[in-house]
C-alpha cells in the first residue's frame, strides 16, 4: 500500500490562503480536508496540466468497495464546461462547490449541499455556463437557435484518482494515474484499511 505524506504546514497555509482569499467565496469553502489534500499532491503530481488548464472537476467514484472513497482529478477541456437545465435532475452533473487557489479553480459536487444562486452566478460570471437549453425549456429561444452542444474528448488526458479509506481524513491512502477508466469493481481500488 502506498502512504502519501502531506506537509501539515503547507496544507494550514493552504487552508489559510483559501479562507481569507474574498468572503464572496467562503460560502463555497468548506471544511473539507479530503478535497484540500487532493488538490495539494495533484498540484504537485501534475505540474503539467496545472500550468495548461486552468479548471479542475474532483468526481467522487463509485466503487464495490464499501470501506473506501475514491475521487478522481481531471482537467476540464471544454470552454463552456456546464449546462443548465430546466429540470434539476438534468442538472444532475452540475457541480456546486468550488475553491479558487493560485488562479486555478477545482469544482466538485457535494451531494450534502444544495446548488445555490451563489454558485451559479460565479460560473455564469466566468462564463463557464451554457444555458441554452433552459432558455429552450422557458420558451425564450425555439429550436432553430439551439446550438449543438459538444463536448470535448481527450483520451490522452491522464486522471489522478485518490483513495482514502473512510475512516481517515487525513492520509490519501493510495494513487492512481492511469487514462484509462476503471468500472467499480476494479480491483485498483482496493485497500486494506485495517
Amino acid at each position: 500500500m502506498e502512504n502519501f505524506n502531506i506537509n501539515f504546514g503547507k496544507f494550514f497555509l493552504f487552508s489559510f490562503l483559501i479562507l481569507s482569499s474574498c468572503s464572496s467565496y467562503n460560502k463555497h469553502i468548506v471544511n473539507n480536508e479530503k478535497n484540500n489534500l487532493i488538490i495539494l499532491d495533484y498540484w504537485k503530481t501534475k505540474k503539467s496540466y496545472i500550468k495548461k488548464y486552468s479548471l479542475f472537476n474532483i468526481e467522487k467514484r463509485k466503487t464495490k468497495y464499501q470501506n473506501i472513497e475514491a475521487f478522481t482529478v481531471l482537467p476540464i477541456i471544454d470552454d463552456i464546461p456546464f449546462k443548465l437545465y430546466l429540470e434539476e435532475a438534468d442538472n444532475a452533473y452540475l457541480p456546486n462547490k468550488y475553491i479558487e487557489y493560485e488562479g486555478k479553480v477545482f469544482f466538485w459536487k457535494d451531494e450534502s449541499a444544495k446548488r445555490d444562486e451563489n454558485f451559479i452566478n460565479y460560473i455564469n460570471k466566468k462564463q463557464l455556463l451554457d444555458s441554452t437549453y433552459l432558455k429552450f425549456q422557458m420558451g425564450l429561444i425555439n429550436e432553430e437557435e439551439i446550438k449543438d452542444i459538444v463536448s470535448n474528448i481527450d483520451e490522452s488526458i491522464e486522471g489522478v484518482s485518490y483513495l482514502f479509506c473512510k475512516q481517515s481524513n487525513t492520509k490519501i491512502n493510495k494513487k492512481i494515474i492511469s487514462n484509462k477508466y476503471f468500472d467499480p469493481s476494479d480491483k485498483r481500488l482496493k485497500l486494506d484499511c485495517n
